[in-house]
């Protein structure tokens, strides 16, 4: 990272309003200053800049000493104004800080009330730092956000930051002060206040979080004003401006200000950086403290990297994505590059561009926090898993329940409380495991309860003979007692993976996170099968019957087809390629394991690999995967493109490997001719046949692993046909040569006449 500038100048903020802000109100007239016991009154500081009180010097007669006394407003004399007035002093009593005002005492039955503070010889924060180098401007916003740290730290949130509100001493040192709308926080009261006391403060600098119908009152807020703070003494401008409130309120909530370096080009891009994600309109965005602030901050002084990475700059970087996977496919319309080459351009900028999924994002931000999250919610999954698989005996029927139960409805309530609050990708991790443990919760509620049993026969029941058994003590005691061991029945294991599949939905619908349909997919493929199981599928595997089940899964396979279609033809590309993924694998492995047990239990083969049925049967796997692969290449969705490689490597292991199985086999095929003593048959034919095919297809397609397996499939052809009928011959391996060589002079000759027939350019 380049040095930080430490000596350019700041540009002059004017006092007055800027174009779109509002404006300052008239300062009202001024009172005579009262008389307080033992202070003499020497001067109003900043006559009718105060929001609610007023600030005179005095001196300390006893102490002769030069001090602050501030009053209430006459207007404010009010049971609300003297709460404030109250609340402001008490907050800033409890602070102990060298760039905090100290308070001194406090007298609040005086009429009017007032407390006596430390007086700071100096000015606001933006005159102070008019003209002032970088460095030193940065190290003065470090000691107020290391000063605003603190006071979180004690439990007050300030509210109010602001120039204004920051006093800047003659040797550079900030003063925080102003506690009048301070609040006391903790975890327990975050989330929320009273509408009229969050939403108090200077609207220019108020959070996002405060303009909320429940605002949100936390530390974060004065995080917010000063990066607004920051931005105006840098670019000399407000992030959020407007004529009016409410134009105010639909800047911060929906508005983007301007980059910093647009405005001033002599700010530093890691400055900009840290200004940017203090302003975050995302809470979980945002910097979590006035701490991570200033360390960021005191990184920049030092020149080291800065850790902000704000959402801005993602944003922008998409957009740029965007463009550039915009123009390739303008080159690709354009015939400038094929449709292959497209997509090998655009994939690396898919991956940044969909790079939404939670894990991406809490990767990048918190690595340790990730893998510590990764391994803590898998061994509560684990262990929640060995209760039932391992140490059932030994539990009572209600121990089980919330062995069980007690982790899945915590993971769950934690992931909903994050979502709640905006932190996708803690929330995602919780919400994942908390519903891959609710199938398994479901399953041991109505095992234990004995709900919803329903038993099959014992040659249809997964459990066996154990669940009729079970069911039948049951209904013999009249009773629900314990089950020695977890046996669901096939219509209770279809029942909790409905629910996880239902609860899946229902995180898509809400958090729109795309990783869960992955989730959602299994979900329904284990649901699918536990249909299965009530229509008999234990029987048909025990009677090996298994080509109508790979039959059943195919006919779903194309059924995530036909929904990721639909998907795309309503613009829901992104949501289509998530689930076309259920598609291609599945099919591709139960048409090829249909191959076997189709032709067993159909045409009475032995399952053999070199049977002529099953090469057969994978032959015609190899035609259908070459129709989907010339399909999937003419594709408009690029997901569609992806998995078509898939099938393309398919063709040549489903077309070449069964044909070269039936020619070793020498009694397939009919005999063509006899060469060399042997006899040549079909399949060996075949096999150079495909083989060159391949080496054309791929070769016109730029599909490069299909034209390398075909030269592979003809040197294995060449091979074996040597061995098989040209062994004798010495003659062979030359006219193999001469062969090659005659195909490239040919070659040749065509490149050279078609450069002769392309017209001639003018010199």
């Amino acid at each position: 990272m380049a040095e930080p500038p430490d000596s350019s100048d700041l540009p002059t903020v004017s006092p007055g309003p800027r174009p779109g802000e509002a404006p300052a109100e008239a300062p009202p007239p001024l009172a005579a200053a009262p008389a307080f016991l033992g202070l003499e009154v020497l001067e109003e500081t900043a006559p009718g800049a105060g929001g609610m009180g007023r600030v005179y010097r005095a001196r300390d007669v006893s102490l002769d000493c030069i001090v602050a006394v501030k009053t209430v407003k006459e207007h404010l004399l009010t049971p609300e104004g003297r709460a404030f007035f109250k609340r402001e002093a008490r907050a800033a009593a409890r602070l102990k800080h060298p760039n905090i005002v100290r308070i001194y005492g406090f007298n609040p039955d005086h009429a009017p009330p007032y407390y006596v503070m430390e007086f700071v010889e100096g000015r606001p924060l933006d005159e102070a730092c008019t003209g002032k180098p970088i460095g030193v401007v940065v190290e003065i916003l470090e000691k107020t956000a290391r000063a605003l740290a603190y006071a979180n730290a004690k439990g007050v949130v300030h509210r109010d930051i602001k120039p204004s509100n920051i006093l800047v001493d003659y040797h550079d040192e900030p003063h925080l002060t102003d506690f009048g709308l301070a609040e006391k926080w903790d975890e327990a009261s975050l989330g929320g206040s009273d509408g009229e006391a969050a939403g108090a403060g200077t609207p220019l600098f108020l959070a996002p979080e405060l303009y909320l119908a429940e605002p949100v009152v936390a530390p974060t807020a004065d995080v917010f004003a000063l990066g607004v703070t920051m931005y105006r003494l840098l670019t000399g401008r407000y992030p959020f401006t407007g004529r009016t409130l409410e134009e105010v309120r639909r800047a911060v909530l929906g508005g983007e200000p301007p980059l910093l370096q647009e405005l001033n080009s002599a700010v530093p891009e890691p400055l900009q950086r840290i200004c940017l994600k203090a302003l975050e309109r995302d809470l979980e965005a945002r910097y979590a403290s006035a701490q991570a602030l200033a360390d960021d901050l005191r990184r920049f002084r030092e020149g080291r990297e800065v850790f902000a990475r704000p959402t801005r700059y993602e944003a922008e970087l998409r957009g740029k994505l965007q463009n550039h996977v915009t123009e390739i496919k303008l080159w690709s319309e354009h015939r400038l590059i094929d449709v292959p080459e497209m997509d090998r351009l655009v994939r690396p900028y898919r991956k940044l561009l969909d790079a939404e999924f939670p894990w991406h994002d809490l990767a990048r931000r918190f690595p340790w926090e990730t893998a510590i999250l990764r391994l803590g919610g898998w061994l509560v999954v684990v262990g929640t898993i060995l209760w039932p698989y391992l140490y059932w005996p030994k539990l009572a029927s209600y121990d089980r329940l919330l062995a069980v139960g007690a982790p899945t409805l915590l993971l769950n309530l934690v992931g909903w409380f994050f979502h709640r609050r905006k932190n996708r990708s803690t929330a995602f991790i919780f919400l994942s495991l908390g519903a891959l443990l609710l199938p398994l919760f479901m399953g041991v509620l109505l095992t234990e309860q004995h709900w919803l049993r329903y038993p099959q026969s014992a040659a249809r029941e997964l459990a066996g003979e154990e669940a009729v058994k079970d069911v039948a003590v049951v209904e013999a005691d009249a009773r629900p007692v314990a089950a020695p061991v977890f046996l669901p029945t096939n219509m209770q294991l279809t029942v909790s993976v409905s629910t996880f599949v239902a609860y899946l939905l229902v995180l898509l619908g809400v958090t729109r996170v795309r990783a869960f349909v992955i989730w959602t997919g299994l979900g329904v493929y284990v649901l699918f099968t536990t249909v299965l199981l009530l229509l008999g599928l234990k029987e048909w595997l025990d009677a090996n019957e298994l080509a109508w089940t790979l039959v059943c899964y195919i006919a779903l396979a194309l059924e995530f087809l036909a929904v990721s279609k639909l998907l795309e033809l309503r613009g829901q590309s992104d949501w289509a390629g998530s689930l076309y993924v259920f598609f291609p694998v599945p099919l591709a492995y139960c048409l090829t394991k249909l191959a076997q047990r189709g032709a067993m239990e159909w045409l009475g083969a032995t399952g053999a690999w070199d049977e002529q049925s099953v090469d057969l049967w994978l032959m015609a796997n190899g035609v259908v995967y070459l129709a989907a692969a010339l399909w999937s290449s003419q594709a408009r969705a690029s997901h569609v493109r992806l998995w078509g490689d898939l099938f393309w490597l398919l063709v040549p292991a489903s077309l070449l490997i069964p044909v070269d199985i039936l020619w070793r086999a020498t009694d397939h095929g009919l005999k063509l001719a006899m060469i060399g003593g042997k006899p040549f048959r079909t399949y060996e034919a075949l096999s150079f046949l495909i083989s060159v095919g391949f080496v054309v297809l791929g070769t016109r397609m730029r599909r490069y692993t299909l034209a390398l397996s075909g030269l592979v499939g003809l040197a294995a052809f060449i091979l074996l046909t040597t061995d098989l009928h040209f062994r004798k011959y010495l003659s062979w391996p030359l006219a193999l040569t001469i062969a090659g060589g005659a195909a490239m002079a040919i070659a040749v000759l065509l490149v050279i006449a078609k450069a002769r027939k392309r017209p001639q350019t003018l010199m």
